[in-house]
């Protein structure tokens, strides 16, 4: 007999990109997520050109909309033009992303 439940499946994401960031603040973005349930949550951050990567987790985030933060701080390079980042978020169906360490989003620093 078929099970009637149905199939767990990795969540659904939609978010709309930063357009861009002031130097010394931190910088707010939302990732609407769905179905309901709950999820682990990384947001991945660096400066650009060449900056290491950062993460930030956020452990049992619910649906809807996920509100991150890319904080302000000393890992923005004095030299940075730029902040790429991605989201990676995961349930009990799998994981899904918003950008990759290979095509991350970017936005540009003033």
């Amino acid at each position: 007999p078929r099970d009637p439940r149905p199939a767990s499946r990795a969540p659904t994401l939609s978010h709309d990109p930063v357009q861009r960031g002031i130097r010394g603040k931190d910088v707010s973005l939302a990732v609407r997520v769905e179905p309901r349930d709950t999820y682990r949550v990384t947001l991945w951050y660096r400066s650009v050109p060449d900056g290491e990567w950062f993460s930030r987790g956020l452990d049992d985030g619910q649906d809807g909309t996920l509100d991150l933060v890319i904080p302000a701080g000393p890992w923005v390079r004095q030299e940075a033009t730029g902040v790429e980042y991605f989201v990676e978020v995961q349930g009990p169906g799998g994981m899904s992303t918003v950008g990759s360490s290979d095509r991350p989003q970017r936005f540009r620093l003033y």
